[in-house]
């Protein structure tokens, strides 16, 4: 199991190189990746591919801030997120946006780490 955190942590390297670029979206490295489906399988598993996916998808969740406020370039997946973020960036307070969205997101990570073993027990029932 802990060599499959390396692959989510492979991805989420990835994801930050991508959230950084406006209008290049995750699932465009995703479907570039599954068109050399065949070529990753001999370098890597199924299961690491898709924890490779899992950790490109949950990086850029919240590595897109960065551009989105400084840039003023939000997606539709950013759009409640930027309404702040704006007023923030329009009092010069842009940075303090992106530690807030950080703050919120890895708050979110812990509670979804603190209710894994809660979910795993449930699904045994």
């Amino acid at each position: 199991m802990g060599h499959l955190m390396l692959y989510a942590l492979l991805g989420t390297c990835i994801s930050a190189g991508v959230a950084l670029v406006p209008a290049l979206h995750i699932y465009n490295i995703a479907g570039i990746a599954l068109l050399f489906d065949q070529a990753l399988l001999g370098v890597m598993t199924p299961e690491e591919l898709a924890f490779v996916f899992l950790g490109m998808v949950t990086g850029y969740a919240v590595l897109n801030t960065v551009p989105g406020v400084l840039l003023s370039v939000p997606d539709e997946s950013t759009v409640f997120l930027m309404l702040p973020a704006q007023s923030y960036l329009r009092q010069g307070r842009a940075y303090e946006a992106i530690v807030l969205s950080g703050i919120g997101a890895l708050g979110g990570l812990s509670v979804l780490l603190g209710l894994a073993p809660v979910a795993s027990r449930l699904a045994r029932c």
